[in-house]
């Protein structure tokens, strides 16, 4: 598999693998130095026409990743910087519902992005307003679109604090949440999970979690719940929620969980945010 692009800036993608070939251009608009999500593609297999659900959905995902290189080419920023620019020139300063909302906006009409989603979103804001929680962790923050959607519903004195490995994507989500007019009411722990979760006693003195939920890392989800028990920040009914635990699947963690007689588990089946591939969530209830 190759990505290139051509003298008339047209990109293609050439997978050999499923014998396709994905090419994404421009429109001819003048003003594409300042829409540069405005792309049109389509599929054109490599010696024959195949039509398939199969061959859609590939041609789907690689066509969401040319248009990603292809935006960041024209604009030299990256697809975080890119959300951050449209949020700030769009969104309602000091409005954390406006910023959710204006994000949204952006990934289902230009770009995807790896935030839970307006469909998941949804079921998130239900089972923390059922948690009702004081104390709450999130596991990769990204551009701060979750934690953005905690706060608008977490009750008056909660605290949240979010882990996030990437220090561009942590720059991202501080500007965000000070547009935003919440950086008083989150926390960015910037690090890796395993590394910061032992500390989360000492040094930001939380004895006990209410509330987790996990969308960094897939193949971290199970041994960080597991670091979570064994640092003694699990209590009796703390709730864990576990995003994309279908697409593109946490297989280890739902396993421990499903099997573990200190879980009581429930499964909601959604949507990968922002498209239609099949996905859900795990909600892990520790029983102490």
């Amino acid at each position: 598999m190759k990505i290139w692009n051509t003298s008339k800036q047209v990109w293609c993608l050439d997978d050999t693998r499923n014998n396709l070939r994905i090419c994404v251009s421009p429109l001819a608009d003048a003003r594409l130095s300042r829409n540069p999500w405005r792309l049109c593609g389509k599929p054109t297999p490599a010696s024959h026409s195949v039509s398939n659900s199969g061959q859609e959905e590939k041609h789907s995902v690689w066509h969401s990743v040319l248009r990603e290189k292809m935006a960041q080419h024209i604009t030299g920023k990256s697809k975080e910087e890119r959300i951050l620019e449209f949020v700030l020139q769009n969104a309602v300063k000091g409005d954390p519902k406006s910023v959710v909302d204006t994000i949204d906006k952006y990934c289902r009409e230009k770009e995807w992005a790896m935030n839970v989603g307006d469909e998941k979103g949804v079921i998130l804001d239900k089972v923390v307003k059922e948690t009702n929680p004081l104390s709450v962790l999130e596991l990769g923050t990204y551009c701060g679109y979750s934690a953005l959607r905690m706060v608008c519903v977490l009750k008056h004195g909660a605290r949240l604090l979010t882990i996030e490995f990437n220090p561009t994507n942590a720059s991202i989500a501080k500007q965000i949440f000070r547009f935003a007019g919440v950086e008083d009411k989150v926390e960015i722990l910037e690090g890796s999970s395993g590394n910061i979760i032992p500390q989360l006693k000492k040094k930001q003195e939380v004895e006990t979690l209410d509330f987790v939920f996990l969308d960094h890392w897939k193949g971290r989800y199970q041994p960080d719940t597991q670091l979570l028990e064994e640092c003694g920040l699990l209590r009796k009914g703390t709730v864990l929620l576990a995003d994309n635990v279908i697409t593109p699947g946490a297989p280890e963690f739902l396993q421990y969980v499903r099997n573990n007689p200190r879980y009581e588990c429930t499964h909601y089946a959604s949507n990968l945010e922002y498209t239609k591939f099949k996905d859900g969530m795990e909600k892990a209830i520790f029983k102490g």
